[in-house]
Protein backbone atom coordinates (compact mmCIF):
# COMPACT_ATOMS: atom_id res chain seq x y z
CA UNK A 1 0.00 0.00 0.00
CA UNK A 2 1.38 3.53 -0.95
CA UNK A 3 1.07 6.16 1.57
CA UNK A 4 0.15 9.62 0.11
CA UNK A 5 0.06 11.81 3.05
CA UNK A 6 -0.20 12.39 6.99
CA UNK A 7 -3.42 13.16 9.40
CA UNK A 8 -2.68 14.57 12.54
CA UNK A 9 -5.49 14.23 15.30
CA UNK A 10 -5.19 16.30 18.30
CA UNK A 11 -7.97 16.26 20.93
CA UNK A 12 -8.53 20.21 22.14
CA UNK A 13 -10.96 19.47 24.96
CA UNK A 14 -12.77 16.85 27.17
CA UNK A 15 -14.94 16.61 29.58
CA UNK A 16 -12.57 14.17 31.55
CA UNK A 17 -10.51 14.62 34.64
CA UNK A 18 -7.64 14.69 32.67
CA UNK A 19 -4.10 12.42 33.45
CA UNK A 20 -1.95 13.64 36.50
CA UNK A 21 1.79 14.65 35.79
CA UNK A 22 3.13 11.65 38.05
CA UNK A 23 1.50 9.44 35.04
CA UNK A 24 2.31 11.10 31.97
CA UNK A 25 4.99 9.49 31.34
CA UNK A 26 3.36 6.07 32.00
CA UNK A 27 -0.11 5.94 30.76
CA UNK A 28 2.15 3.60 27.33
CA UNK A 29 3.14 1.29 29.09
CA UNK A 30 1.30 -2.19 29.18
CA UNK A 31 -0.67 -3.12 32.34
CA UNK A 32 0.17 1.08 33.38
CA UNK A 33 -3.51 1.57 34.83
CA UNK A 34 -5.33 4.15 37.39
CA UNK A 35 -8.58 2.28 36.90
CA UNK A 36 -8.03 -1.31 37.83
CA UNK A 37 -10.77 -1.25 40.87
CA UNK A 38 -13.33 -0.35 37.84
CA UNK A 39 -11.87 -3.14 35.38
CA UNK A 40 -9.06 -1.27 33.55
CA UNK A 41 -6.35 -3.09 32.60
CA UNK A 42 -3.80 -1.13 31.03
CA UNK A 43 -3.67 -2.12 27.36
CA UNK A 44 -6.00 0.18 25.74
CA UNK A 45 -3.07 2.66 25.19
CA UNK A 46 -0.46 -0.10 24.39
CA UNK A 47 -2.55 -1.34 21.94
CA UNK A 48 -3.16 1.70 20.13
CA UNK A 49 0.44 2.68 20.28
CA UNK A 50 1.35 -0.63 18.89
CA UNK A 51 -0.93 -0.14 15.60
CA UNK A 52 0.17 3.16 15.05
CA UNK A 53 3.96 2.30 14.89
CA UNK A 54 3.19 -0.66 13.10
CA UNK A 55 1.63 1.66 10.17
CA UNK A 56 4.43 3.91 10.37
CA UNK A 57 3.14 7.01 12.54
CA UNK A 58 3.77 8.26 16.00
CA UNK A 59 1.39 8.43 19.16
CA UNK A 60 2.18 10.99 22.00
CA UNK A 61 0.40 13.22 24.70
CA UNK A 62 1.30 17.04 24.76
CA UNK A 63 1.33 18.89 27.52
CA UNK A 64 -1.79 21.37 27.62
Amino acid sequence: MERTGNAILRIAEDNGPGIPKADRKRIFEPFFTTRRATGGSGLGLPIIMSLVEAAGGTLSLDDT
